[in-house]
């Protein structure tokens, strides 16, 4: 199937990476080096969580610090480091290399960095829109003659090299604002497990970062009908 490189709108919420690391160094000094380097670099602002968090990064709640800038988001844990958009998705290009910077960042106090798993996580959200009219999926039950409205639907399977983790959820009720309206979601995420990849700007690593992201790529568009798909005004 040819790939769309562009659709509009895109209707993508929120675009996720996760590297599962190991520091080969206590977390707490990686996080203290990181910090410093945020504060000389001025490239990050960053909040304590345990502080009074902004209104719109309040979902961090519970992590000691949060990075970010206009673009991005990014915080660490004893495990991983998690970049996703700040708010709005920002194009594929734009986002990978908001990801080397952060890459750059931490390389730059902490080396021998070893990655052992990356996950790319795409979350799509279509406002009153039914799954079961724009996607190559049914879902059925023994009771053929009863049509589901409202579900939701998890799979994992091996797709090429990775692990797909995908999840349907159709046409879910959300109450915004005094608000109630019904949200569908597309969400894949692609993850290549079983790597030892050094955690630095490298050939490698670049190359795993583009392989999943042609995934989701695929998995996304091979999942959407036609006539779907040319409703989203796809550029080739």
């Amino acid at each position: 199937m040819r790939l769309p490189k562009k659709i509009s709108p895109d209707s993508i919420k929120d675009a996720i990476v996760e590297f599962k690391i190991d520091y080969l160094k206590p977390f707490e000094v990686v996080l203290g080096l990181v910090l410093n380097e945020a504060i000389n670099d001025q490239t990050y602002k960053y909040v304590n969580a345990s502080n009074n968090v902004p209104l719109e990064i309040q979902e961090i709640s519970g992590r000691r610090f949060l990075f970010y800038n206009e673009n991005i988001k990014f915080h660490l844990t004893s495990k991983a480091i998690t970049i996703n958009c700040y708010s709005a998705y920002i194009s594929w290009d734009l986002y990978l290399q908001e990801i080397t910077k952060v890459i750059g960042l931490v390389n730059k106090v902490v080396s021998k960095i070893k990655i052992e798993r990356i996950g790319l996580r795409y979350v799509s959200e279509y406002e009153n829109i039914d799954l079961n009219e724009c996607l190559k999926f049914n879902f059925t039950f023994g009771h053929p003659n009863i049509t589901s409205k409202h579900y939701t639907f998890n799979s994992e399977f091996i797709y090429k090299s990775a692990l797909i983790i995908l999840t349907l959820r159709n046409l879910m009720p959300v109450n915004a604002t005094n608000n109630s309206k019904n949200v569908s979601y597309i969400d894949i995420d692609v993850i290549k497990k079983d790597l030892e990849i050094e955690f630095s700007i490298n050939e490698k690593l670049l190359v795993v970062l583009e392989e999943v992201h042609q995934y989701e790529k695929e998995i996304f568009f091979n999942l959407l009908k036609e006539e779907f798909l040319q409703t989203l005004q796809p550029e080739y």
